[in-house]
């Protein structure tokens, strides 16, 4: 990492600048009429793939994948519910009978959650990939060797 990025306090700065400005509404502890709007039009698009898969009769699986900024920076959320996206989305996928992964606790717990971001970018490195792809394993294919203590276990981290 070189320039302003290297520097710890102007990346937290930042960083909670992007979440205040770019996605806030989401994190918001009370409801407001857009958050509320947001969440309604995520639900219904879920509501519509997952009835439009069991009409072809092909499987249906939500992921949740977390935010960098809910791993990384958790910090930045003081006022906010960081979990917010997750629970909502969590609970409507269980009321509605809609298969759900939610990726956060596991990122989260993951011995080096920097490793599955790149340095100056919001996106996953080879390592999330395949962090990611041993817990997708894992719930697709119970059972089968390669999972979560299996793919995922690699030291890559570019």
């Amino acid at each position: 990492m070189r320039g302003l990025w290297a520097n710890r306090t102007f990346r937290t700065h930042f960083n909670k600048k992007e979440l205040m400005n770019e996605r806030v509404d989401i994190y918001l502890k009370e409801q407001t009429g857009k958050q509320k709007e947001l969440y309604d039009n995520t639900t219904a698009y879920l509501s519509m793939m997952a009835g439009y898969a069991k009409n072809k009769g092909v499987d249906f699986l939500v992921v949740l994948i977390p935010d960098h900024l809910q791993v990384l920076e958790k910090d930045i959320f003081t006022g906010l519910d960081r979990k917010k996206p997750q629970r909502i989305l969590t609970r409507y996928c269980r009321d509605h009978g809609i298969k759900c992964l939610d990726l956060l606790t596991d990122f989260e717990s993951h011995p080096e959650p920097a490793s599955l971001y790149f340095d100056m970018d919001k996106h996953w490195s080879r390592a999330a990939h395949r962090f990611a792809a041993g817990i997708l394993a894992d719930e697709i294919f119970p059972g089968a060797q390669g999972g979560r203590h299996g793919w995922s276990s690699g030291q890559d981290t570019g």
